[in-house]
């Protein structure tokens, strides 16, 4: 969950969020159930993401769709398998949106019959920095400056196929006025 200038991530979330786990996830925010009445969308992105499973009539199995992300579309024998894929095909789909310099949708609702996917750790925090540099509209430079280091050194910290340790990212969100949990 990204809030303003704070960011926490839940680590392999079940079909629904427990109370208590929701209750840490704001406590590292600095909230409380309370603050969140009235927030606006654009104050706050989850990297989790709801998946409809549907069963493939013609070749069996089943076929998986991000209705917030229309091009992720995957399929997979059994469940299990299918939310494996659709686990792989979401990342692929971040990453992609991330190179093509294009808008990552905040995550509507779950929904019945629906599945949680998260985005994994390395990739959701290199969405939080390409979000928060779109958000602040800077440019990849700037934040090197911010920064006092090389921009291919931030380049690579917002390639999503270049590994990057999170201390890194967590250093250029803070550079941004964000922090970040991985819950």
């Amino acid at each position: 969950m990204y809030y303003g200038n704070k960011l926490t991530i839940v680590r392999n979330p079940k079909d629904e969020l427990k109370t208590g786990t929701l209750h840490a996830m704001l406590t590292q925010l600095g909230l409380t159930l309370t603050d969140l009445s009235g927030l606006s969308e654009a104050m706050m992105h989850y990297f989790v993401y709801p998946a409809t499973l549907t069963p493939d009539t013609q070749d069996g199995g089943f076929v998986v769709r991000f209705p917030d992300i229309p091009e992720a579309i995957t399929q997979g024998d059994d469940v299990p398998e299918a939310l494996q894929q659709a686990a792989d095909c979401l990342e692929e789909a971040v990453v992609e949106r991330i190179r093509r310099h294009e808008h990552i949708p905040t995550p509507s609702p779950v929904g019945s019959n629906q599945y949680v996917i998260p985005v994994p750790a390395q990739t959701a925090a290199k969405a939080a920095l390409y979000l928060a540099l779109r958000q602040d509209e800077l440019t990849p430079f700037e934040l090197a400056l911010r920064l006092r280091c090389d921009e291919k050194e931030v380049q690579r910290r917002l390639d999503p196929r270049h590994a990057s340790k999170l201390s890194r990212l967590e250093a250029a969100l803070a550079a941004l006025g964000r922090n970040w949990c991985l819950g």
